[in-house]
């Protein structure tokens, strides 16, 4: 969690910043939030069809091959 805080606090910084980014505080209600609202989503598809977690942390080519290969996986579990 202090991973995703310290990036989304380093992204308040640049010319991209949304509204809801810009400050620290803002961005801790909207992680409390996800907690509250999508956390719950997450867990019912789980139960339901099953869910399959990425580690996002790394370069955008590490996450990206580690996406990549989930999709593949499950592509091939389809047959």
């Amino acid at each position: 969690m202090l991973e995703l805080i310290s990036r989304l606090d380093e992204r308040s910084k640049t010319d991209n910043c949304m509204p809801y980014d810009n400050s620290t505080a803002k961005i801790v209600k909207r992680l409390q939030e996800h907690e509250t609202k999508t956390v719950p989503v997450i867990q019912k598809y789980n139960q339901l069809h099953g869910v399959i977690k990425i580690d996002g942390l790394g370069t955008f080519d590490e996450v990206f091959m580690r996406i990549s290969a989930a999709v593949e996986s499950g592509f091939k579990n389809l047959r």
